[in-house]
């Protein structure tokens, strides 16, 4: 696959990763496009605004709906199975799940860490067990996409963080993957990440190849876009941009 292949792929921007940003950004702008709305009905009362101040204002409203309308198709509930904290239900969740995911792999001859996420337990407090079980949803997905791009090999799964938008209306959740494969596997692979399906986005995506080319190295955040429940207790932040693509001919290089 040649590097400009890669870079369009890789480096376009992820649309559940960008509608997202531009919610945080139009949640952001909420007072301002109130205070202008309410200057315009004034200036009208005293005898009417300029009319390309009235039209911009009401591009950036229905811009603002339009986004907040999506916005809310995408970042759908965790499904009930997800939301269970009690410790029995919890650590049942955790176990059918990766032993689901290591079965499958085998199956597919497809390599995965030794060790997968709360595989050694989940924590005793029942608000990080509930964070705990939202990655689980996130990994449970990933690495269902992983393997269905036909990845030769996972060697990284990892969580990263969580948080929630500004009006804590949405939260966000990462994790940071490593994964080998043919270039055919890589590009089907984020191409499907690409989808805005089940809230799932691409982030910091970095691409190494062989001498050979026959072999690719992905390194990414994945991440998941849900409504936000009261129980993760997340903290609220502005939502980061997605990186780049970055692409090298060896393996290797950089680390």
């Amino acid at each position: 696959m040649k590097p400009a292949g890669l870079i369009a792929v890789a480096g376009s921007t992820i649309t559940v990763l960008a509608l997202a940003g531009a919610w945080w950004q139009s949640s952001a702008a909420d007072e301002a496009l109130a205070a202008a709305a309410q200057a315009h009905t004034e200036l009208s009362r005293l005898g009417g605004p300029e009319p390309a101040l009235v039209t911009q204002a009401e591009e950036d409203a229905k811009r603002q709906t339009d986004t907040l309308a999506e916005a809310a198709v995408l970042a759908q509930p965790l499904p009930e199975a997800y939301r269970a904290t009690d410790l029995a239900s919890a650590a049942k969740r955790v176990r059918d799940d990766l032993e689901a995911l290591r079965l499958r792999a085998d199956r597919l001859s497809i390599s995965l860490p030794k060790a997968l996420p709360y595989e050694g337990g989940l924590d005793s407090d029942p608000d990080v067990r509930a964070v705990q079980l939202a990655f689980l949803a996130l990994i449970r997905q990933s690495v269902d996409h992983l393997l269905d791009a036909g990845i030769a090999q996972v060697s990284r799964l990892e969580t990263s963080r969580a948080w929630s938008d500004p009006s804590g209306t949405f939260a966000c959740f990462a994790i940071d993957i490593a994964a080998d494969g043919s270039p055919a596997s890589i590009q089907s692979l984020l191409m499907d990440l690409q989808r805005p399906t089940a809230g799932l986005g691409l982030a910091k995506v970095a691409l190494e190849s062989d001498k050979t080319g026959a072999i690719q190295r992905l390194q990414a955040t994945i991440t998941l876009l849900t409504t936000n429940q009261p129980e993760w207790k997340l903290q609220p932040e502005a939502l980061p941009k997605a990186g780049p693509a970055k692409t090298t001919k060896g393996l290797g290089a950089g680390r």
